[in-house]
């Protein structure tokens, strides 16, 4: 090689040498992160269809728990005139015991008035919730007397029910805490309604009958479907279920309620409603102690129901 050319060559080779140093060094980016699509579980709908479905118009969000307590008690209470029989069947007897009453239930004072109708033996018997007192009056018996408030919990006529349930005696909204656990869109007896699921919890300090309670709530309607209680030993007591809702003075009311044990054993009771009025109010003698000892005119009435 020529000395001018081998010259020139190592001038080029300084300069780009130069050149380097001085360009900004470029810092390394990793590629733009892109926003992968939701993948939905397999075998989903959503996985199927290629996109979440979106909820039905008439799926509105749940209102709050004890909302919905609170409109599945209006629904079951009045004020409310009621004749009802108790069918208490036992697995070693072929025919069902009956027991027809009558109920007063003024739910804005909290009073109510039971008294049985039939069988001829028991007819006449009374009880008189006017809190804090409970009062009952037994034919043949002692008179007009006071029941212990304990005796609420007790079996009511050796039914399923307890005395608490027929007589409205304890508030559930007072002494339990509700939380929605789940929406059961497959409740009601052809499973074709859809339900809000409550838990409900003993409040603190209060001396409740049962640990918890777990009830199916009508969304359309409020009316309770099904209700499970649990000891306090957290074991299924037993299970409530109400059916034939029909609607009657512009609500709707289930005229069949069956109460059952889960190991089948024991009683089941069945309240058949015959007849149903929800009243404006009620005469204010009709809740007193005087009224207790039914006279002959006023023990079969009034017979004033809303349609059977």
């Amino acid at each position: 090689m020529r000395p001018g050319l081998a010259s020139a060559a190592a001038l080029a080779a300084l300069l780009a040498a130069v050149g380097a140093a001085a360009a900004p060094e470029t810092e390394a980016r990793p590629p733009e992160e892109s926003t992968p699509e939701a993948v939905a579980p397999e075998g989903s709908a959503a996985a199927v269809e290629g996109s979440a479905p979106e909820p039905a118009a008439s799926e509105a969000p749940a209102p709050p728990a004890a909302d919905i307590a609170r409109r599945a008690a209006e629904a079951l209470r009045g004020p409310t005139y009621l004749e009802a029989t108790l069918l208490v069947t036992r697995p070693r007897r072929s025919k069902p015991r009956e027991v027809a009453f009558r109920r007063f239930d003024d739910r804005e004072g909290d009073r109510t008035l039971v008294r049985i109708v039939a069988p001829q033996e028991k007819a006449g018997a009374s009880v008189l919730k006017l809190p804090p007192v409970l009062w009952a009056w037994t034919p043949g018996g002692d008179g007009t007397h006071r029941l212990p408030w304990a005796s609420l919990r007790e079996p009511w006529m050796q039914s399923g029910f307890t005395l608490d349930e027929i007589v409205f005696g304890s508030s559930e909204s007072r002494d339990y805490e509700p939380r929605l656990v789940e929406v059961d869109e497959r409740a009601g007896e052809s499973g074709d309604r859809r339900a809000f699921v409550l838990e409900s919890l003993p409040r603190e300090g209060r001396d409740t009958a049962w640990g918890r309670i777990v009830s199916w709530i009508d969304a359309e309607h409020a009316v309770p479907l099904r209700r499970d209680f649990y000891g306090r030993d957290g074991v299924l007591a037993r299970t409530l279920r109400l059916g034939d809702v029909r609607e009657v003075g512009g609500r709707r009311y289930p005229y069949l309620w069956v109460v059952r044990r889960p190991d089948g054993q024991g009683p089941e009771t069945r309240l058949r409603v015959d007849a149903i009025r929800f009243e404006s109010s009620f005469d204010e003698t009709l809740f007193s102690t005087r009224n207790l000892e039914p006279k002959d005119e006023t023990l079969h009435s009034p017979r004033t129901g809303g349609e059977p």
